[in-house]
């Protein structure tokens, strides 16, 4: 089977999760291990980004026109999430619990969008060669 963008990027959105769900999996415990869960989670999402941001949209903008109002829409929901992250680190010792929850919300709506529309449309849409300079950065990036 050929390597696709959406495989790829899919099995990273599911380490992001499980990253969430381990920090989840904390809560009512010490502060400390909620914290360092929580960082953890943050730095791979944190990676995650910079890949999307770096690796996949700037060449799917410069070549696909018609993705760039999606690209703007999945930028704005980055700068979003990391409000929201924000928010959940410098509340750790108060209730955080309605920002994680907004927080999982959030980060699954635009996981879909990437899964079952976005990243799709790249490997069907993109040349050959540019879906392998993707999967290259991919690959740089993310330990697959």
């Amino acid at each position: 089977m050929k390597e696709s963008i959406t495989d790829l990027m899919n099995k990273d959105h599911g380490k992001i999760f499980d990253f969430l769900f381990e920090f989840e999996s904390c809560f009512g415990l010490d502060i400390s291990k909620i914290q360092e869960m929580f960082n953890t989670f943050k730095w791979n999402l944190e990676r995650h980004l910079f890949l999307e941001e770096k690796a996949l949209f700037e060449i799917s903008g410069d070549i696909m026109s018609d993705e760039v109002s999606n690209i703007f829409d999945l930028m704005k929901d980055h700068g979003d999430i990391l409000e929201i992250i924000k928010k959940i680190e410098n509340n750790f010792s108060g209730d955080f619990i309605q920002d994680f929850i907004n927080l999982k919300q959030t980060l699954k709506k635009h996981v879909e969008f990437e899964d079952m529309v976005f990243y799709p449309r790249l490997d069907d849409k993109l040349s050959d060669d540019k879906k392998k300079e993707m999967i290259s950065r991919i690959k740089e990036v993310i330990a697959v």
